[in-house]
């Protein structure tokens, strides 16, 4: 293989080979595009506990008495607003009760209640007697702001969990029982860019921590819960191609300009695009940034963004220093910078 050398100021200036950037290029390209269809088939599933714990036989037997037994349901019929970057949603339901009228009253079922929800509008109550029970229904509009974990963006999962209560009952007078098949969401909605892969349904109760006193004694209160959760995932590919794709060019951009060197009329070139280079990732940044959850801590994009960034700022100063390099010396930089690059979206890909 030919090695091109010029002198400038006196020294002697080597460039990498194009034919060898173009192995190092594929390889990568090949590493990446891999890891990058492993991420998008293990995108994991943030699961913030929900503080509900579960009734046991014994706990039954301890509280005394016979709870009444409470079946309870719910049904998605839309989203008005669904805005996972903000963690806010806007959502149609419709939430049933079966019950023994002799064992508890209909106003006291009546006053229910979600956590983490603002009320937008109630229907009036749906009641049909069904033999010696009542089935009791309202349509309720909720608005939802939830504290979703982002830092898998843009290969992300989220559960959504909705948390209804009787905050004014106990366990010992009320228990809940529900089940999968309760919990029913509509199959027309469509939502871009996500989609439902599962759902799930717990019943228990939660306690609540409040001081009452001057002397901010603690009082615990319970209340019981059940849980209606929703499973999603990204769909597409979209959002992640815009974010990384730019940034992948630029680097390979930038590690073209090791074959400047001994080019005629391309001996100071190197230097100028490197810092080009920089200067375009510095402005994508902004892209990035308008594309990302508002959180405080960094995202595996921002790591990424990160790594690409020091790589540039590393060409840059061996495009400087490259009158002092040597072939191998630019041939192994090279290869450790791609190695950089793949090893790095490799952790952060499948494994952060």
């Amino acid at each position: 293989m030919k090695t091109a050398a010029i002198k400038r100021n006196g020294a002697r200036q080597f460039s990498v080979s194009m034919n060898f950037q173009l192995v190092m290029m594929t390889l990568s390209l090949v590493l990446i595009a891999i890891i990058f269809s492993q991420a998008l088939m293990r995108v994991p599933i943030d699961s913030p506990k929900s503080g509900i714990k579960e009734i046991t036989p014994m706990q039954k037997q301890f509280a005394g008495g016979d709870p009444v037994n409470l079946s309870v349901g719910l049904s998605v019929r839309d989203f008005p607003l669904f805005n996972m970057r903000a963690g806010t949603f806007i959502v149609d339901v419709s939430v049933f009760f079966v019950f023994d009228p002799r064992l508890i009253t209909v106003e006291r079922i009546s006053d229910f209640a979600f956590h983490n929800s603002e009320v937008v509008s109630k229907s009036e109550p749906f009641v049909k007697l069904v033999g010696t029970t009542i089935f009791l229904r309202y349509d309720v509009r909720l608005k939802f702001d939830f504290d979703l974990y982002y830092q898998r963006f843009p290969f992300e999962g989220h559960r959504l969990s909705f948390i209804l209560t009787h905050p004014n009952l106990t366990p010992e007078e009320v228990v809940y029982s529900s089940t999968r098949q309760d919990f029913v969401i509509n199959p027309s909605i469509v939502i871009p860019g996500w989609r439902t892969i599962d759902r799930q349904v717990n019943t228990g109760y939660e306690e609540r921590v409040v001081s009452l006193t001057p002397d901010e004694r603690e009082f615990s209160f319970y209340s019981p819960s059940a849980v209606f959760s929703m499973v999603f995932e990204r769909v597409g590919v979209r959002q992640s191609f815009t974010i990384f794709i730019p940034l992948l060019l630029l680097f390979l951009i930038a590690l073209v300009t090791f074959s400047f060197g001994a080019r005629k009329g391309l001996e100071t070139s190197g230097i100028g695009l490197s810092a080009a280079v920089i200067t375009a990732l510095i402005g994508y940044r902004f892209v990035i940034e308008s594309m990302s959850p508002k959180v405080s801590y960094l995202l595996i994009s921002d790591y990424i963004y990160l790594v690409f960034l020091a790589v540039a700022c590393l060409v840059f100063l061996v495009n400087i220093f490259s009158d002092y390099l040597s072939l191998m010396a630019k041939k192994i930089i090279l290869v450790l910078l791609h190695m950089v690059v793949v090893g790095s979206i490799w952790y952060y890909f499948l494994f952060f």
